[in-house]
């Protein structure tokens, strides 16, 4: 099951990667500093739109995800400035939070596509190794199926949780700057706290189910994960 988490977290550095979630907080203490509360907020919302941008000219590569980072930049700041309001530019990260939040909680509907139900998305991240050997090991073990939907919900509530939260302090912490410490800081804090109950939980299937553990590690090398 190690290689499983592994190839989780590999498929998902698009949504979890050091730029689009620590590069903004690093960027924005260097700037707070010297700058003002609003220049600070918006320069240290870039890295996570150039990486978006970078993927779909470099590798083009256009997802889901990198739109709404890109829409929500835009959105906010276009919303912040009309209205002369610097919170509004806070709940740029917040809104990514929400919408990958809401893609794994929605994975869990009992909606058909394609002939069958959605299964969750953590599965859908793992299964395109080998989408045959994934299906067979979806179908007969019950193990594996409580496991990957018990890891998309917590990312789905964790994630839609923390949006929550930086809602709550933008509207009603007072002091602008004390909220914009906080909405900075909250992203990176939820996605570590979320990845460590990720490997605990992993580690418990492991222990419960360990003829499930080798046959996913068994169909999931950490040589053959894909960027």
């Amino acid at each position: 099951m190690k290689g499983t988490l592994v190839r989780i977290v590999k498929k998902a550095h698009h949504a979890l990667s050091p730029v689009q979630i620590i590069a903004p907080l690093v960027l924005y203490y260097s700037l707070a500093g010297s700058l003002s509360l609003i220049l600070a907020v918006i320069l240290s919302s870039i890295p996570p739109v150039l990486y978006v941008l970078y993927g779909a000219v470099v590798e083009r590569k256009i997802e889901h995800f990198g739109v709404v980072v890109v829409l929500s930049f835009i959105v906010t700041l276009v919303t912040a400035e009309a209205t002369d309001n610097v919170r509004i530019l806070l709940l740029n990260n917040s809104i990514t939070l929400l919408f990958m939040g809401v893609a794994f909680l929605w994975t869990l509907l009992p909606i058909a596509r394609n002939g069958r139900l959605q299964r969750p998305l953590i599965y859908n991240m793992i299964e395109r190794s080998d989408p045959d050997k994934y299906d067979d090991l979806w179908t007969t073990s019950q193990p594996f199926r409580s496991h990957m939907r018990a890891l998309s919900l917590m990312w789905g509530l964790g994630l839609s949780g923390g949006f929550l939260a930086i809602l709550l302090v933008v509207v009603l912490v007072s002091d602008q700057r004390t909220a914009a410490n906080v909405a900075n800081t909250l992203p990176p804090v939820v996605a570590a706290v979320l990845a460590a109950i990720n490997i605990v939980l992993t580690c418990a299937l492991h222990r419960r189910s360990k003829p499930v553990a080798k046959t996913v590690d068994a169909g999931v090398g950490v040589d053959s994960v894909g960027a």
